[in-house]
């Protein structure tokens, strides 16, 4: 075992009632457009050691939705400008991580998503299911709230402290995941 981990948050394509229609839409599909990622120590501060974050360029929907846009704030200009193939960034992941870490949280299904992605672009994941830790339910019933009802982006409010960034945009994520985890950890509940 190490002593470091991983949270792992994504931004993924979605339409105004995409997510109640579970991306069964004409035309809808799971296509990754931020990847937030970073390794902390699993120590009691749970310090951040390094982080990553990249825009991907949907293959299948490349024109983002007004609906994403205004929930993410991220911009058709800044994944034209800054994408990278899926490949490219599933690489880039492959590499940050290099077999530093046996385990990446989640806050949801991410790793799953991850495996459709690489599922809809016909390659391997080269990430092991067992690797991925989902936290959604262990933060939910510390704050007394159900798994459904929580999103990463909300912690700041449910659990008191600073938004870390922009809701909904992969690195501000993770890193509400992680104070989560860090108060967790100071109650003894991580």
């Amino acid at each position: 075992m190490t002593d470091r981990f991983a949270i792992l948050d994504l931004e993924w394509t979605a339409w105004e009632g995409s997510v109640e229609r579970r991306w069964t839409g004409p035309g809808e599909e799971i296509e990754i457009v931020q990847i937030g990622m970073a390794i902390f120590a699993d120590n009691t501060g749970i310090e951040e050691i390094d982080s990553l974050e990249i825009f991907v360029r949907p293959h299948i929907n490349p024109d983002l939705s007004d609906y994403f846009i205004a929930l993410t704030g991220i911009t058709q200009e800044e994944v034209d400008r800054e994408g990278i193939t899926f490949p490219d960034a599933l690489k880039r992941v492959s590499e940050f991580i290099a077999n530093s870490i046996d385990t990446i949280h989640c806050f949801g299904s991410d790793g799953n998503v991850l495996r459709i992605n690489c599922d809809l672009m016909g390659i391997d994941t080269p990430f092991p299911a067992e690797l991925f830790n989902s936290v959604r339910e262990d933060i939910s019933e510390f704050v007394g709230l159900t798994n459904n009802g929580v999103a990463s982006s909300d912690l700041p409010e449910l659990m008191g402290f600073d938004v870390p960034g922009n809701a909904h945009t992969a690195l501000a994520d993770v890193r509400c995941i992680a104070q989560a985890l860090r108060i967790m950890r100071s109650a003894g509940a991580f």
